[in-house]
């Protein structure tokens, strides 16, 4: 699997961790120099897992570039709608928000910065 995901990466494919998944993106390598986030509640487990990642536990979900981790399930929509607005512009991604997911509350200016 590891390797099907860098390949992937290689072939210029757009990769989205949810949670977990970015412990997976860690294990294959592939977040070393990057930024990036995971579950709030095992952030301290997946810096010693990433060392040398940028996590950050301000962020629900980071953009960095081809790699797109978020930090929870709800998290995960929010960087998915946002994956649709940077891929097929804002009205495809509040179709998807509002037609297909009744996610009425999306923002599409959110960066996934938590409000301090």
């Amino acid at each position: 699997m590891l390797l099907w995901i860098r390949g992937c990466l290689a072939s210029g494919t757009t990769v989205l961790g949810v949670c977990t998944g970015a412990y997976i993106l860690a294990l294959a390598g592939l977040l070393d120099g990057r930024r990036a986030t995971s579950l709030p509640f095992e952030i301290n487990n997946f810096r010693r897992l990433a060392p040398k990642t940028d996590v950050r536990e301000d962020m629900l979900f980071v953009d960095d570039g081809n790699i797109v981790t978020a930090s929870g399930g709800y998290a995960g929509i929010d960087a998915a709608l946002h994956l649709v607005r940077r891929m097929r512009g804002v009205e495809a991604a509040r179709f998807v928000a509002n037609d297909y997911l009744n996610y009425d509350s999306w923002d599409p200016t959110f960066t996934g910065q938590v409000k301090s």
